[in-house]
């Protein structure tokens, strides 16, 4: 295998049915934003308890392993994205300073 770094990311899932279904809900949501995952292994498991102690609900932590390369892009990607978000603003803003706005009729603010 050659050399490579991974990055490893901690994922709480959960599940009203069971541990498996937990993580296997906490993969599946990792998946749709994270590409390459690599490896899941599953850190610890719990449950949350009512009131009078019944399982609400399962909980696996869940590490999930992916190339180095594959977050960083994913973080490029995301910089890029409001990067495009702050130029819209700016637009935004420069046309609002070209627009009169005449005052509330009632020289007050309407609630």
């Amino acid at each position: 295998m050659p050399e490579s770094i991974y990055d490893v990311i901690l994922l709480i899932g959960t599940s009203n049915e069971s541990w498996e279904k937990a993580a296997a809900n906490a993969v599946e949501q990792a998946s749709k934003s994270l590409r390459n995952l690599r490896v899941a292994e599953i850190v610890e498991l719990d449950m949350q308890l009512d009131a009078k102690g019944k399982v609400e609900a399962y909980r696996a932590k869940v590490r999930l392993s992916t190339p180095a390369r594959d977050l960083i892009t994913k973080q490029k990607q995301r910089q890029a994205e409001q990067e495009c978000t702050r130029q819209d603003e700016k637009h935004a803003l420069r046309y609002i300073r070209h627009v009169e706005i005449s005052p509330c009729p009632s020289g007050s603010l309407a609630a």
